[in-house]
């Protein structure tokens, strides 16, 4: 049995067309020259962007999930819409055409890669107990032996429970992804409703409350898909309008993204990333403690020269407290804040070079 979205979701595809059946007349008589040249390039360009986009792989959550074998949710996830915008527009971050200051390809993969794992474990340690609980309560309804539904209803709990306590450590671990986490939750959550809602297994109570849930989940899907639309296109405008160069740094950056994230290439990381993960430790608590009076020592000394008159001094005690929170970030794995403190202290740099 296949259950898909009442509201057929807009392909990309069907997106750019809406966007490009306007003012579409030419001038055959034209001769384009160079334009023409120009046009083609920006055409290998914006498939070499669609290229990266697609390139999730078997890294894929929530588009084909199996509950069961006769249980088949087909769903255009929320998640991988969000991942296929992220790696559509990352050679034009690293070209330094959106978001500010160019960012090297290496450090945008690290992350592309950091949020591929976050989505696996979400499949590990919250999708698989919630569908095995799902299942317990399709189980449970059938069954007509009073010790037997006790059991799976303290089963199913258990469950649940240990879904919710791992879905709130993940929030917590990376604070900076809480997007995608909403976006695999909301995934998720349309996938057990509209199972549970078709089996006709829950109580009425239970019923409205999944109806709702699964509406909510399928709007979050829906503009998910709207988003990452307008995101590719905003993208394709301005790799359209990019200078020469710009369009050769965009290229560069596609190409060298591409092959980092090849198979073989992502073979090679993943078992340079369990090794380390072997070889790794959760930082102690004294670690920890230690990194904090860092940064509370180094926001004393910024204090003591805030209001003075030294404005070198000032942006010397800044960049400490940046480096401190450096040091903090490190140790808690967030290489979001680690790299954005890092940019900060990179301007803070510039404004004592202007000193003199």
């Amino acid at each position: 049995m296949k259950m898909k979205l009442s509201k057929k979701l807009m392909l990309f595809e069907e997106f750019t067309e809406i966007k490009t059946e306007v003012g579409s007349t030419v001038d055959t008589d034209v001769d384009y020259g160079m334009k023409g040249e120009i046009i083609q390039d920006v055409d290998t360009i914006i498939s070499k962007l669609e290229d990266l986009a697609n390139n999730l792989g078997s890294d894929r959550v929530g588009t084909t999930e199996t509950a069961n074998e006769s249980n088949e949710i087909l769903v255009e996830g929320a998640a991988d819409q969000l991942m296929s915008a992220e790696l559509y527009m990352l050679p034009l971050v690293a070209a330094g055409l959106v978001g500010g200051a160019a960012v090297g390809v290496g450090v945008l993969i690290k992350r592309a890669m950091k949020r591929k794992k976050i989505k696996k474990l979400f499949s590990k340690e919250i999708e698989k107990p919630r569908l095995e609980a799902m299942n317990l309560k399709i189980q449970k309804a059938e069954e007509k032996e009073a010790d037997k539904k006790k059991k799976m209803e303290a089963e199913i709990k258990k469950l649940e429970a240990g879904a919710s306590t791992m879905q709130t450590s993940l929030g917590e671990k990376y604070p900076n992804s809480k997007d995608l986490l909403a976006a695999l939750n909301a995934d998720l959550n349309f996938k057990i409703t509209s199972i549970l809602i078709k089996k006709g297994v829950l109580t009425p109570s239970e019923l409205e409350k999944a109806k709702q849930l699964n509406t909510n989940s399928q709007e979050t899907i829906e503009t998910a898909n709207a988003n990452a639309a307008q995101e590719k296109e905003k993208g394709k405008e301005i790799a359209k309008n990019a200078t020469d160069e710009e369009k050769e740094e965009i290229r560069k950056a596609a190409e060298e993204a591409k092959e980092k994230m090849s198979p073989e290439q992502k073979a090679k990381n993943s078992k340079e990333g369990e090794s380390k993960d072997d070889e790794s430790k959760e930082p102690t608590q004294e670690e920890l403690d230690a990194a904090d009076k860092g940064v509370s020592d180094a926001k004393a000394s910024y204090d003591e020269v805030k209001d003075g008159d030294d404005e070198k001094a000032k942006l010397q005690a800044e960049i400490k407290v940046k480096q401190a929170q450096q040091k903090r970030a490190k140790l808690k794995d967030n290489d979001e804040l680690y790299q954005g403190l890092g940019d900060d202290i990179g301007e803070l740099m510039k404004k004592i070079q202007a000193l003199g």
